[in-house]
């Protein structure tokens, strides 16, 4: 762009859907880093680009794209499921002027989006529906974790006992302290009791 050229932005830690959708144990020998639906929506060019380069060069950004590279997507089916429901995020923000993005809005919009990808045949990844554990890798123990998902209809129950969660399991609150070598297992849940997702299970 300093130099005039036309320019489509591809940057990875944000729009390379081959990375996984969720954070996962066993990482393929390609997969370093991991990219939840929440990071594909909430990018920003000023996080990409100098601002002065921008003001420079703004008329040779001719938009953003989001790649999967396929040495490691045998099938169709695998590369539907590194695909999507990224795409949506992707396609949002890249239309959408800064002002209209709003991350709460589009993940309540996104259960009617799933839907249709259902009825689509497509094989979307369900990670959305999945529990996320952040934390200070760096951080001593006893250490605080948070357990956080995007589906706001669902609420997360945890154990610690090495039990699957289930509806009348504990409701997770905003920050857990954990002890290393400790497990924690945690499910959404909607308020009719339905789980949702797949079990999440993490020994510190």
């Amino acid at each position: 762009m300093e130099n005039g050229m036309k320019t489509i932005l591809c940057p990875n830690r944000w729009c390379y859907f081959d990375y996984q959708q969720q954070e996962i144990e066993d990482k393929p020998s390609n997969q370093h880093l991991f990219i939840t639906l929440r990071k594909a929506y909430n990018w920003s060019l000023e996080s990409m680009i100098e601002p002065e380069t921008l003001a420079k060069g703004g008329d040779g950004l001719l938009g953003l794209q989001a790649c999967v590279w396929g040495e490691h997507i045998p099938d169709v089916a695998k590369l539907e499921l590194q695909t999507y429901p990224r795409e949506a995020a992707i396609a949002e923000t890249s239309w959408s002027a800064i002002a209209n993005r709003d991350w709460n809005n589009f993940k309540t919009r996104m259960p009617k989006e799933l839907r249709r990808m259902g009825f689509a045949g497509v094989n979307f990844s369900d990670a959305f529906n999945n529990v996320i554990v952040n934390m200070d890798l760096e951080s001593d123990y006893p250490r605080s974790v948070e357990l956080e998902m995007d589906n706001l209809r669902a609420v997360i129950r945890y154990t610690t006992d090495g039990s699957e969660p289930d509806a009348g399991s504990a409701i997770a609150p905003s920050s857990i302290r954990v002890e290393k070598g400790e497990t924690i297992k945690a499910r959404g849940f909607l308020c009719d009791g339905t789980a949702v997702g797949e079990t999440m299970t993490r020994t510190f």
